[in-house]
């Protein structure tokens, strides 16, 4: 895992920002690895990477990180290649505000470019974490 790169668009986050004041830190439940949530990206997105052709696997963590967000304002579809692979996603919905939601989508890679992007229904889109496996 690495730093937030090859993206275009949104800001980028910390789920503990710095305060001078004590600040309870918020961690993520159901979490194998709290560091994969401990920073995310918010807004109209987009990553593209530079991949040989062949066959890999998206795994796509996410998180709500705003307590009190209920279901339906926070809604994104997800695309790779330019494909819908998560439609109508609502992280609040599916999970709950502050606990691990990871999904895993397989997708082919043709012209050594995968792209991978982030479209707000409602609010604004986010993710805590991408890795991508190549499928052997």
């Amino acid at each position: 895992f690495g730093s937030d790169n090859f993206f275009i668009g949104g800001d980028g986050e910390l789920l503990n920002k710095a305060s001078f004041t004590k600040v309870a830190v918020k961690t993520v439940s159901a979490a194998e690895d709290q560091r994969l949530y401990q920073a995310y990206r918010r807004g109209t997105f987009r990553y593209e990477l530079a991949l040989a052709d062949g066959n890999y696997r998206a795994t796509l963590r996410f998180m709500e990180p705003k307590s009190g967000t209920t279901a339906g304002q926070r809604v994104f579809d997800v695309t790779l290649q330019d494909k819908v692979v998560l439609e109508n996603l609502d992280i609040a919905a599916a999970a709950g505000i502050l606990t691990a939601y990871e999904k895993t989508v397989p997708f082919s890679v043709s012209g050594g470019l995968a792209r991978i992007a982030f479209t707000p229904k409602a609010g604004e889109a986010i993710l805590s974490s991408l890795s991508i496996e190549p499928v052997k």
